[in-house]
């Protein structure tokens, strides 16, 4: 199979009728290079979406796709859901409650393309409605390469209008420039202290994956990233799966503190800011 480029449905699915362009804007990404989803299509319960991962990726760093990407992807895919077939304003707020994704057979190789190519294929297994606006989401998410499953995942989300948002929101600190607070790694002045990782979480603002738009709290993916890394410091080796669960909002000012911990099945990494978790992660 030859690849497509980047404006185009994938080569498989041109044969099929009803694939459409998705506006980059409903991402809530302003740097194009960070939008990996260009098209949908509906079929019926099904929900099918190609994403354009690009080697040139900053988070890139080996010969393997980042299980990082990955999960933006699922991101992605469930804010097109929630905006594009659920009818969600654009100025409404959406917040990422858990996210996770699995490789079913190892994390695929870039091969000699600048890019991976991929279809996710999504069902809506539970839905919240306001109206004919959806204000939650619950989706399972199939990745295929090549008309291959190469891997599994899902996730949550939360949406507000922009008024209840910023309501919710009052009390919190704007972004600002500048390495926060923990240093510029997301695992930072990290150490093992008997079996455990303990860590800060760190940041640089603006950073072009994590930070390419306005935030008020930390985003879902730093906590994503961090318990990657401390996975691979536990384990030696990089995580095929990941769930992520953010129990509240974590304020940028603030140090978020990291305990990371392999009980044999998995690795367990969990993240508290004024004593109470604002995250917690599963690696596998």
């Amino acid at each position: 199979m030859t690849s497509s480029p980047a404006g185009s449905p994938p080569n498989d699915a041109l044969s099929e009728p009803g694939w459409s362009p998705v506006d980059p804007a409903l991402l809530h990404k302003r740097v194009l290079s960070e939008v990996f989803l260009t098209h949908r299509l509906d079929a019926g319960d099904e929900h099918r979406f190609r994403l354009v991962i690009p080697r040139g990726h900053s988070a890139v760093t080996g010969i393997h796709v980042p299980t990082i990407l990955s999960v933006e992807a699922i991101r992605q895919v469930g804010l097109a859901l929630c905006q594009v077939d659920g009818a969600v304003p654009v100025d409404w707020a959406v917040v990422l409650q858990e996210a996770s994704v699995a490789w079913v057979v190892g994390r695929p190789l870039w091969g000699a393309s600048d890019h991976v190519e991929l279809e996710a294929r999504c069902r809506i297994v539970d839905a919240r409605l306001r109206g004919e606006v959806m204000t939650g989401i619950v989706a399972r998410v199939e990745m295929l390469r090549h008309g291959k499953l190469i891997a599994t995942g899902g996730g949550s989300i939360r949406t507000l209008p922009r008024r209840a948002y910023e309501a919710l929101r009052r009390h919190a600190s704007a972004t600002s420039d500048g390495v926060r607070p923990g240093g510029a790694s997301p695992l930072s002045r990290a150490i093992i202290v008997e079996g455990r990782v303990r860590a800060v979480l760190g940041w640089t603002h603006p950073d072009p994956f994590f930070f390419d738009h306005p935030v008020d709290h930390v985003p879902g993916m730093l906590f994503a990233q961090a318990a990657l890394d401390a996975h691979a410091m536990l384990r030696g080796q990089q995580a095929r799966a990941v769930a992520v669960e953010c129990t509240r909002f974590a304020e940028l000012d603030d140090p978020v503190e990291i305990t990371g911990e392999d009980d044999g099945a998995r690795c367990v990494t969990v993240f508290e800011q004024y004593g109470r978790q604002v995250a917690r992660v599963e690696t596998r």
